[in-house]
């Protein structure tokens, strides 16, 4: 975890997307790099950039980032966060679809289960003739080795 703000480091907002934070790391880095700046800060700067990436593109070094620097500081809650506030009809309207989902899957993994249960059935039907074909091979090899003994004495 970097002692210094990340976002700041990257020169984006808070609530940059990871496109954009890849963006700004690329921009910085034609900046900051060793091989193009002279400044030996440059080089120390230029493993903070990398850091600040790293930890900003990870979900999680990213909620302790934010929570070390104070960005959030304002509950989370999901109907706050929400675009749209949606009406009592488009709730109904979203719980039946869910539970016609929700039984339409419950039918069709039945019918999955049957389907494969098919399929063993018939697989072990096919492994039963493979076996009497294969002992009866055995038995006719065997028998014509032994008749082929018995007529050379």
């Amino acid at each position: 975890m970097l002692s210094r703000d990340c976002y700041k480091i990257l020169n984006v907002n808070p609530d940059a997307d990871d496109s954009a934070i890849r963006t700004a790391y690329r921009k910085r880095s034609k900046q900051l790099h060793p091989d193009v700046n002279p400044d030996p800060k440059a080089a120390t700067d230029f493993v903070d950039l990398a850091a600040a990436v790293a930890v900003l593109t990870d979900p999680v070094q990213r909620l302790k980032h934010d929570d070390l620097f104070g960005y959030n500081k304002s509950v989370r809650n999901q109907d706050s966060n929400a675009k749209q506030q949606f009406s009592d009809f488009q709730k109904q309207k979203a719980a039946s679809t869910v539970s016609e989902w929700s039984a339409d899957y419950g039918k069709a993994m039945k019918m999955r289960d049957q389907q494969r249960l098919k399929h063993i059935e018939s697989h072990r039907r096919r492994m039963k003739w493979v076996m009497i074909i294969a002992i009866a091979t055995l038995t006719i090899s065997i028998l014509s080795s032994v008749l082929i003994f018995v007529s050379a004495r």
